[in-house]
């Protein structure tokens, strides 16, 4: 299991790999009611020791389109819709190489 923050993880998701090999996913899953938008990755990608991945929520509630970028530096951008206005896009991205994400509404 690479995240146990919930029960039920729904689709879709983007999975990417960054410079250093580490791999970050962005998934949807249900917290309640609601669908999230999260990202996951292993603890050492940002210099800790082997275990449990990192689980961050990005937003709630977010319609079931997902895109995961990372740049050269490994820096995250997530681009997502809501279900308040699917046709607008949103886009989460991480500024800091300190963790994934930096952006929490």
């Amino acid at each position: 299991v690479i995240d146990n923050q919930s029960p039920y993880i729904s689709s879709p998701f983007s999975l990417k790999v960054d410079p250093e090999n580490y791999p970050v996913i962005a998934y949807a899953y249900v917290d309640g009611a609601s669908n999230c938008l999260g990202v996951t990755y292993p603890p050492e990608r940002v210099g800790g020791t082997p275990g449990p991945w990192i689980g961050d929520k990005i937003d709630c509630p977010v319609y079931n389109n997902i895109g995961l970028a990372l740049n050269n530096a490994g820096l995250g951008f997530v681009v997502f819709g809501q279900y308040s206005n699917p046709s607008n896009t949103n886009i989460a991205f991480q500024q800091f190489t300190l963790n994934l994400p930096i952006i929490l509404r």
